[in-house]
This record gives structure tokens, sequence and C-alpha cells, in this order.
């Protein structure tokens, strides 16, 4: 039985570097988009090592989207220089391993992508696959994203 593809919601996000980005940048391309929270940082990063395994960066864009509705106004600001060095720290994992980086992390402060996409993320990571047209090939979360991503976007 086929499955009915879903066109992925277009969203435009702050880089935690201070530029935007936004999904139709990678239009033709493959995406995976990681959606997770403070409390799901630890199934980000190898889920993301994976992913890099599987795929550089000329195959496979990453962008990580952290749901942030839960910080306070006057602690953002301290947050941003925290996800700026947790950043830093990953690419420099991902640089260490001989792996391609290509990694975004951006902030949703409204938590409005991360609704728009219809995941929660307070317990586990949720990751979905995009292919080049913008259509939704298939979701995986928690430990298991980074090789649930690979086999969803692996030739068949």
């Amino acid at each position: 039985m086929a499955t009915q593809q879903v066109q992925a919601p277009e969203f435009t996000l702050e880089h935690v570097l201070g530029h935007d980005v936004s999904l139709a940048d990678f239009r033709g391309k493959s995406v995976v988009v990681v959606f997770g929270s403070r409390n799901t940082t630890e199934q980000i990063k190898p889920g993301i090592l994976t992913i890099r395994r599987g795929f550089g960066q000329d195959q496979v864009a990453v962008l990580v989207v952290l749901d942030l509705r839960a910080v306070p106004r006057p602690a953002r600001k301290i947050l941003r220089g925290k996800l700026r060095k947790g950043y830093e720290d990953m690419t420099a994992q991902v640089a260490a391993q001989g792996l391609d980086g290509g990694i975004n992390m951006l902030v949703d402060w409204s938590g409005e992508v991360v609704d728009r996409y219809g995941v929660s993320v307070e317990e586990q990571a949720v990751a979905a696959a995009i292919d080049g047209q913008g259509q939704i090939m298939g979701y995986g979360s928690g430990d298991q994203f980074g090789p649930q991503m690979v086999a969803l976007l692996s030739p068949q």
C-alpha cells in the first residue's frame, strides 16, 4: 500500500550564530529536520553523528530546530551563549571524526515550527526526512532517529 507524502511546512528561524535559515534554502536537496528541546540534547548529538556517517553535507542537509518556548524571556540572552557553545562543540565533534559539517542549529522561541510539524519533543527528539521536493518521507524518534533517517534516505 502506497503512503501519501505530505508537503513539509516551510519555516524560517534564527541560527544560533545570528543569521536566518529557511527550509526553502535547501530545495532540491534531501533534508533532515531534527526537533529537540533542552531535555533531548543527549539524543541529538549521536543521531547527527549517525546521519553524517551515512551522508555528507552535499547529500543531506541537517537542520536542528530547538523548541525553546519554555525559556523565560530574561533567560534567553544567557541561553544564546550556551547554545552557541553547544553548536561549536557539536561541529567540532563531527569534524574530529573526519565527517562533513553542514549542521544548522535553529532556535524556535515560540514553538510554532515544532507545533506546525505536529511533534512533541519534551521527552525525546523527533526527526523528519524531507526529500528534494519538500515532501516528508517519514519520521524517526528517540535514540534511534539517526539510523531511522539513514534508512529512509538511503536508495532502496
